[in-house]
Formats: structure tokens, C-alpha cells, sequence
């Protein structure tokens, strides 16, 4: 059997021709005795000599759409492998590789490369990867969401559940995180929603002795291809940030379900909120966490909306190139839709100020602030979720 035509998909790179590198081909078919073969199933009988869009995705990398140069001499890592319909995508975590020829491997259920199923490679052997399914029909999930990458020193762990309950109460079923570095006290939380399948981890090491906001489109790139064909739609924020649907006349799905076929990308206007303080490093008594929870204690809220640093709800499957705040290229007849402030926004709870950080002048633009709340009925709720989930874990 001729396997798939594979892609690559440097961090900030678009599609290859060709392929890169090593990969676990999941189902392959063995001339060896009975107990070694591997069983091919329906949706790993396909060939095919061309991926989809071919010539568009040569033409936007001959272009650099999203390329962005700033891990030189990086090594070239594989992060993970996705097989789909029609073609596998592989993305790795080099930039300085963009635009570069490259070649697949591909390696049966028994971890075999398959004869004859690749050109040769100037840098094989690398530690295959396993392939992971998205060949379905039909979305498995209506709404997911990629959470931007975790890192740095602050205890993450009541900003994870306070992120996690908010969203799963407008309807969100996966969450797929990307950890550059994570306290394990934080950790005890991901774990739990790893455990009731509700997050998807991803861990991602390189050779740098510190990760921070520079790597964040590794995050993204991979991220996209994570939800492809595994959502309908997939929700782009950071843990700082949290969806809002500000008519009460119409929930987040019934929103998402009114859009019309070709919609690509819904953009939405980000409001910021001050946050002046970090909460506690560990639970101490509900009486703490109630008067830390982000949503109750920062209100103070920028009175203009910004679109310069919008975030977006997008389908996948309609996006090619996806960066921190929008996407850069959608396929043929796809189209955005901005949305106005008065039906949903972002709120942005960003610390005042953080040494080094790139967000120090974020106030830019903004001319007065007023105090905002979350939804009185949407409050109490997500209040009570949020202990029960902390006192759960951590009690």
C-alpha cells in the first residue's frame, strides 16, 4: 500500500511539499508472519499524490505568510503528527528550516519503517512519532479551544479551573493546553480535567533553558492542527482571557450555529481589565478563593474596545495560517466576520505591569476605564463550579 501524501509545518511556517522526517504510519500492512501484521482499516486504505490546495500553500510559503525568525539555530524537533481525510500534517519546532525541502518515514503499528514508502533522508533516524487520528467525517466536537502556552513563575492553578469552568459553561467540551513550564501544584488541576476528558495536553521541551512569550506560536501553529477535523469550531485565547456573550438574548452556540456555511473566523473586540494583583499560591480556604477568583475582584474595565489585539473563533478546516490574534489566510471562499461589541467580546484580565514583559504599555489606547461585570446570573454559577472543582482537587 502507498501511503499518504504527508505535509510539514514548521512553527511558523504554512505547508511543504513533501514531507519531514519520521512518523509512526498507525495501520500499516506487513508481508511478516500473522502476529506481527498490522490491520488496515477503512480510513487507512487511501492514496494519493497531491494534498489539498497544493499550489496556494506553495504560493504563501514562497510568500513567509506568518514566518517569523526568532529561535535561530534551533534544533529541529518533532512535536506531533496528525493523519486527516486526505493527507497527514506534521509539525515540528524549527524555524530556521522554513521553506526547506523534507522527507517523511513512515513506520507500521509495530514500529517498522515500511519498505519502500520514502525518499531518502540526509537527517534520518529521528524517534518516530505516533500518528494522531482526525480522519473523521463529522466533528467531534461542536466547540473546542487552544489555550495559549503556560509558563513563567505564577501559580496557574485557580486560573486554570476559573478558564476551564467558564468556558465549559458556554459550552465548550475540549481544551487542548500546550505546558512550556508548570508548577506541580498547578499541574493538579490539568490533571483532573485530563482525567473526566475534558483536556487535551500537550508538553512541549526544547533545547532552551526557558520558554516564554517569543515561542508562542508554536503553540498556535500546532494547536490549529490539533483541532482540525476534531471541532467544528475552535475558540483562540490566552488563560488571561475569557469569552463573553454580551446578548442575553442568544447563547455562544446558538450564535455559532446561526453562521452562515462559508464563515471562516468570527473576530471579536477585546476589552481589557485590570488586574492588579496575582492570586494565591495554593488553596487555602474557600473563604481565600472566592475573594480571588479574577472575574470577582478586577473590574475596572477599559471603556474602548480594541481591535489591534481582537481574538477569534474560528472553523479549522476553512484556515491555513494561524497566528496570535487572527488568521492570516483562509482557503478559497472562506470569509471573516467581525463581530460587533455589543453582541460578545474577550475580557482581558492583564496584570497592570510585569517586568520584561511584552504587555507593559497596554493601556495604549485607552481612554477611560469603568467597572464591568460578568452576567449576575453567569457569576453565581461559574462561583459555585469554580469551588466545587478547587475543593475537589485540592481539599
Amino acid at each position: 500500500m502507498k501511503p499518504v501524501k504527508c505535509c510539514v509545518f514548521l512553527v511558523i511556517s504554512l505547508f511543504f511539499v513533501v514531507g519531514f522526517l519520521v512518523e509512526i504510519y498507525r495501520n500499516a500492512s506487513r508481508d511478516d508472519s500473522n502476529e506481527d501484521q498490522c490491520e488496515i482499516e477503512d480510513w487507512n486504505n487511501f492514496d494519493n499524490e497531491h494534498i489539498p490546495h497544493e499550489s496556494l500553500h506553495e504560493k504563501w510559503r514562497s510568500e513567509n505568510i506568518t514566518r517569523r525568525d526568532s529561535m535561530h539555530g534551533s534544533k529541529v524537533r518533532l512535536l506531533s503528527a496528525y493523519v486527516y481525510p486526505e493527507y497527514i500534517a506534521l509539525i515540528t519546532s524549527s524555524e530556521d528550516h522554513y521553506g526547506d525541502t523534507a522527507y517523511c518515514r513512515y513506520y507500521d503499528c509495530n514500529r517498522r519503517e515500511i519498505a519502500n514508502s520514502s525518499a531518502m533522508s540526509t537527517i534520518f533516524p529521528l524517534e518516530p512519532i505516533p500518528l494522531t487520528f482526525r480522519a473523521y467525517h463529522q466533528p467531534v466536537h461542536e466547540v473546542a479551544l487552544c489555550l495559549g502556552p503556560i509558563y513563567g513563575t505564577e501559580k496557574r492553578w485557580q486560573q486554570i479551573v476559573e478558564f476551564v469552568e467558564h468556558h465549559r459553561y458556554l459550552g465548550v467540551t475540549m481544551f487542548y493546553f500546550t505546558i512550556f513550564d508548570i508548577d506541580s501544584y498547578s499541574r493538579k488541576a490539568l490533571n483532573y480535567y485530563e482525567q473526566i476528558g475534558l483536556a487535551d495536553v500537550r508538553v512541549i521541551q526544547l533545547e532552551y533553558e526557558q520558554l516564554d512569550w517569543q515561542f508562542h506560536l508554536i503553540e498556535t501553529h500546532e494547536c490549529h492542527h490539533r483541532g482540525k477535523y476534531h471541532a467544528k469550531w475552535v475558540i483562540n485565547c490566552d488563560i488571561d482571557e475569557r469569552f463573553d456573550m454580551l446578548d442575553p438574548s442568544i447563547s455562544m452556540l446558538d450564535f455559532l450555529r446561526s453562521q452562515q456555511g462559508n464563515v471562516a473566523e468570527l473576530n471579536f473586540q477585546v476589552q481589557r481589565i485590570q488586574k492588579t494583583e496575582q492570586g494565591s499560591a495554593m488553596y487555602m480556604n474557600e473563604k481565600i478563593l472566592m475573594s480571588d477568583m479574577e472575574f470577582m475582584n478586577f473590574r475596572k474595565s477599559s471603556n474602548d474596545y480594541i481591535w489591534v489585539s481582537s481574538k477569534t473563533i474560528y472553523r479549522p478546516t476553512m484556515v491555513n495560517a494561524q497566528t496570535y490574534h487572527m488568521a492570516r489566510r483562509q482557503y478559497p471562499g472562506g470569509r471573516i466576520r467581525y463581530v460587533r461589541k455589543e453582541i460578545a467580546n474577550f475580557r482581558h484580565y492583564r496584570m497592570v505591569r510585569v517586568d520584561g514583559s511584552i504587555g507593559n504599555g497596554w493601556i495604549y489606547g485607552v481612554r477611560e476605564f469603568v467597572e464591568t461585570r460578568l452576567n449576575e446570573t453567569f457569576e453565581n454559577s461559574l462561583m459555585s463550579r469554580v469551588v466545587d472543582r478547587v475543593k475537589y482537587v485540592y481539599e
